[in-house]
Formats: structure tokens, C-alpha cells, sequence
């Protein structure tokens, strides 16, 4: 779950949950799965 969130000590301070990773994007190409996981706002 970490790898799907961006911010993880931000959250952890923030008592915020972790993003849910999705395994229909794992290795694959492009940017999904990498770069458009949302970050924690307050």
C-alpha cells in the first residue's frame, strides 16, 4: 500500500489512510499506476 501512496509520512503523521493500490496497473506502461496516485489533503 505504500507504493500507491505518495506521501506516506505525511499521512502516517496526519493518522490518514493509505491509498488502495490497483493491480490492473502494476508494471504495466505509461504513466497510470505511477504517477496518478492522489496525494493526502487536509
Amino acid at each position: 500500500m505504500a507504493l500507491a501512496t505518495p506521501d506516506p509520512v505525511e499521512r502516517i503523521r496526519a493518522g490518514a489512510p493509505l491509498n488502495t493500490p490497483d493491480p490492473a496497473t502494476f508494471c504495466g506502461s505509461g504513466a497510470a499506476g505511477y504517477t496518478d496516485y492522489p496525494t493526502h489533503t487536509a
